[in-house]
């Protein structure tokens, strides 16, 4: 009798191997796919379906939540696992429907929106190419040798069947994605019968259009959607700048040209002119979105977190490091210390400790007294 592509695995009941391979995927171990054609599709079939990523606004909440629908399995990656990330880079996206849920963010808390825009860029970075996974750490950042290191180390899981089983047509394979705008404890996209407009003080729009646009950086995407939670925000809100974004993503618009099926209606014509430059406006975006938390008037829960956040960053490093730290090696450093000084203010506002941490000047080396800050 000839001996079968699963192996001693095939004396059990499917029952029992699909527990089996949950247990293994919730633990992260997917190494099993790499074992034999047969076992891949095994699993392959039920983990790739629907995947639920959740990015929620707040500090505290893990910086993304991956769920599979048919296998009872979930991720929680943080902001510096770096290796994690990386194997999600790999996903075989084009295999998988991908349902993101984005939270709304307090309008009376600011900070909070620009973390749901970090994560939504850090999630179209990751989805477009593995190699700018490799992007989210600092360039200057001695974490990034080990992406280096990863890049070679890891041999996808995902993909090894994938070539010769999914790339046979000469189209390009496309995934689909829809973005669902959820609630969350009692925060809403609305507000008094109006949509939230975080940052209207500083001349942007309804945050659901603004959210957006770190998804207009997709490539590889065939169908795209916006599903709002309550049928209150479908009659309320003005889908224009939606219909349009999601066209323009379906069409692949941020590396081919701007051109959607709405590019010629007149009452898109304002869109057209916004979507022509949308790759400047979001590197505006992102930069804002980086020091919002500093800017004054920002205040709230949120700043006060990310402001504690830098703080202990920077004190992890000196407590690691040696005490003279050379400006050349450490610009990314610099950086945050420049940061706190440029907006000192609203910084001392939110947090009175980060004081101490800003230097009176910027001399060639930075001398770093342990004690004088220990606070």
């Amino acid at each position: 009798m000839a001996s079968s592509p699963f192996g001693l695995f095939i004396v059990l009941p499917y029952e029992i191997r699909l527990l089996i391979w949950e247990d293994l995927i919730r633990q992260g171990s997917l190494a099993i796919l790499r074992t034999s054609r047969a076992l891949y599709h095994d699993i392959a079939d039920r983990l790739y379906d629907t995947f639920d990523i959740h990015l929620s606004p707040l500090f505290e909440d893990p910086w993304i939540d991956i769920r599979c629908r048919l296998l009872h399995a979930n991720w929680v990656i943080e902001e510096r696992d770096y290796s994690r990330w990386m194997k999600l880079a790999r996903l075989p996206y084009h295999r998988v429907r991908l349902v993101v849920h984005l939270y709304a963010p307090d309008p009376d808390d600011p900070a909070q929106f620009a973390i749901l825009w970090a994560k939504a860029s850090r999630l179209v970075r990751i989805i477009n190419a593995p190699d700018d996974a490799r992007e989210d750490s600092d360039s200057e950042d001695e974490d990034s040798g080990y992406w280096s290191e990863l890049d070679s180390r890891y041999k996808s899981e995902f993909d090894i069947y994938e070539q010769s089983d999914c790339y046979e047509h000469s189209q390009k394979p496309s995934m689909t994605m829809s973005i669902h705008l959820r609630k969350k404890h009692c925060v809403d996209w609305l507000r008094n019968g109006e949509v939230t407009s975080t940052l209207r003080s500083f001349g942007y729009g309804a945050d659901f259009n603004e959210i957006l646009l770190p998804f207009c950086r997709l490539t590889g995407v065939g169908s795209f959607s916006v599903i709002p939670d309550t049928p209150e925000m479908d009659e309320i809100a003005d889908w224009g700048f939606i219909n349009y974004a999601s066209a323009f993503i379906a069409s692949e618009g941020f590396v081919t040209i701007n051109d959607t099926i709405y590019s010629r209606a007149p009452e898109y014509r304002d869109l057209v002119r916004t979507f022509d430059d949308i790759a400047s406006l979001v590197t505006e975006r992102d930069d804002f979105m980086k020091h919002l938390p500093f800017k004054s008037p920002i205040h709230g829960r949120t700043a006060k977190l990310i402001c504690h956040d830098y703080r202990a960053h920077m004190l992890e490093d000196i407590e690691t490091k040696p005490k003279l730290l050379c400006l050349e090696k450490r610009l990314h450093r610099m950086r945050h210390v420049s940061l706190l000084r440029d907006y000192s203010d609203t910084t001392t506002m939110a947090d009175p400790d980060l004081e101490s941490l800003v230097p009176s000047g910027f001399p060639g080396v930075i001398l770093y007294n342990s004690m004088e800050l220990m606070i």
